[in-house]
């Protein structure tokens, strides 16, 4: 019998352990590409956030999580970098950045060999991930406040 892929352990173990609400997709590309997408309510800003776990042929996991999706606009685009740039200075295991689609992500990789795969790091980086959003979140929305704020007062004038 084959070992179970890295993602099919994934699986068993969010199923044993009853964690619910994701849903699983395999990809069709050249690098076995597999998705498993839920939602994090956060309740501080009364917003459910994308959460995924993305899985390939590769020994990166990547846990991301959307902070703010297609909601960046240009004028706001050096003001989120800028606060992206600053937090990543300050943490080693997360990285923030801005996706082509004018999405702020929230980035976790996690290097691991099949045969030492443990579903349980993947729970722990994602609640990291979970807790940082309370530090993170205003930081960007702060970034985006404060450009709209700088342009009315400069009409202001």
């Amino acid at each position: 019998m084959p070992t179970p892929t890295m993602a099919e352990q994934y699986r068993d173990f969010i199923k044993e352990n009853g964690i619910q609400g994701f849903q699983m997709m395999k990809l069709e590309d050249d690098r076995g590409t597999v998705v498993f997408r839920g939602l994090f309510e956060y309740k501080k800003a009364g917003k459910l956030l994308p959460v995924s776990v993305i899985f390939d042929n590769t020994i990166y996991i990547v846990v991301r999580i959307g902070l703010f999706e297609h909601s960046v606009e240009d004028k706001d685009v050096d003001a989120v970098v800028s606060a992206a740039h600053q937090l990543n200075l300050e943490n080693k295991l997360l990285k923030w950045y801005l996706a082509p689609d004018r999405t702020i992500l929230m980035d976790a990789c996690v290097p691991t060999l099949p045969e030492n795969f443990d579903a349980r790091l993947i729970q722990t980086v994602m609640q990291v991930m979970m807790d940082q959003v309370d530090h993170c979140y205003p930081v960007f929305d702060q970034a985006i406040a404060q450009k709209k704020e700088n342009e009315s007062s400069e009409e202001d004038k």
